[in-house]
Parts: C-alpha cells; sequence; structure tokens
C-alpha cells in the first residue's frame, strides 16, 4: 500500500508537476503576447524614419535572434 500512494498522481511530486506546467504555460503566453507587433513596422517608418529595406536587412534579424537568444535561458529556468 505504501509503494502505491508514492506512485499516485496526487503525490507531493503533483504539485511540482503543476508548477513546471503553469511556467511553461506563463513563458508561452508572455513570448507570444506581443500587442504592438502591428504596429511595429508603421511606427519606424513613419516616426523614426527607417525605411522597409533597412528594417528587412537590418532589424528584424536582430528581432528574430535576440529573441531566440531570450527563449534558451527563459526556457531553462521555466524548467527549474
Amino acid at each position: 500500500r505504501h509503494a502505491m500512494s508514492q506512485n499516485s498522481p496526487l503525490s507531493s511530486d503533483s504539485g511540482l508537476g503543476s508548477r513546471v506546467l503553469l511556467g511553461l504555460c506563463l513563458v508561452g503566453f508572455f513570448v507570444n503576447c506581443q500587442p504592438s507587433e502591428p504596429f511595429l513596422t508603421r511606427f519606424l517608418i513613419e516616426n523614426k524614419g527607417l525605411t522597409e529595406k533597412q528594417l528587412d536587412n537590418t532589424v528584424w534579424p536582430y528581432d528574430t535572434y535576440g529573441s531566440f537568444l531570450f527563449l534558451l535561458p527563459v526556457g531553462i529556468v521555466a524548467e527549474i
């Protein structure tokens, strides 16, 4: 009977699993929650004076690589 309670889904490890799942869900939400993204291109062109070519060649590659580098440590921290 004691061995059965250790393998039970309601054991103390399920609290840890819930926290890990909650952490992963929060990371996924905040990574994908980008409310300014639809307006960013227009803002950079109209207010900052950048051209579409500058955005395509310089801004967006840094945005892509920067978000990837951010996801690596955040994903690992979410697992802790």
